[in-house]
């Protein structure tokens, strides 16, 4: 069985949900981190801003981005955050961050929904010519390669904690889901995950040979019977 500890300030399961959503997602020889939050809350509780995706205005210009592609503004947003695998600094390469009109919140509750959010801009109209303060931001972060069994650590470089609901995903399996604080005081850790209990898989894998051969045998007697017939 997959066991995930995390060490956390943890808040009590009937909480309200938060403005602040991260997944953690383990899947074959990478983590991928994945947020969720309002766009002008960054800096806060980050510690690095989504400044990289407005104009000399103070504006986003989406017709900009278009041309640009936001991972760069994505980097800058996760320029603080301290990433360790098994105690390893290791670094987060962004793969995109989008903005979407706060008031019409999109689906982010597994790493495929959060791909989605932040890959497409559904609304660019309402969008361009907004500020951040009336948009939500969706980010993607990825390590590779990386050992995903082992112990990950999230320490945010902002100065003011915030209250997030954390989900964790061990090969596109929810295997985790709380409402925690961090902050500067309080950090992310999530333990390492056993592999799945391969000790079946042998009996299974001798069972199938064993079948596979007593059926090649049996199907080779019914062929020598039937020739002896002939």
């Amino acid at each position: 069985m997959f066991r995930t500890a995390l060490i956390a300030l943890l808040l009590p399961a009937s909480a309200a949900a938060s403005d602040i959503t991260m997944i953690v997602s383990r899947t074959a020889e990478s983590v991928e981190v994945f947020v969720g939050l309002p766009a002008d809350d960054a800096p806060a509780w980050l510690g690095g801003g989504l400044d990289g995706l407005l104009d000399e205005d103070g504006l986003v210009n989406y017709d900009n981005l278009r041309l640009t592609g936001t991972a760069s503004a994505g980097d800058e947003m996760f320029s603080e955050i301290e990433f360790t695998v098994a105690g390893q600094p290791v670094a987060l390469e962004a793969m995109s961050v989008m903005v979407h009109p706060a008031d019409a919140e999109l689906y982010f509750g597994s790493p495929i929904e959060a791909e989605m959010a932040m890959s497409v801009c559904t609304a660019p109209d309402e969008v361009s010519g907004a500020t951040l303060s009336q948009l939500r931001a969706y980010a993607g972060f990825n390590a590779y390669p990386v050992d995903r069994f082992a112990e990950i650590g999230i320490a945010v470089g902002g100065s003011e904690t915030r209250t997030i609901d954390l989900m964790v995903f061990e090969g596109h399996v929810l295997t985790q889901r709380d409402q925690i604080k961090v902050g500067p005081d309080a950090a992310i850790q999530l333990a390492g995950v056993e592999p799945a209990n391969r000790s079946f898989a042998l009996p299974i894998a001798l069972m199938l040979v064993a079948g596979g051969l007593a059926a090649a045998l049996g199907l080779s007697h019914h062929r020598g019977r039937r020739a002896s017939l002939t």
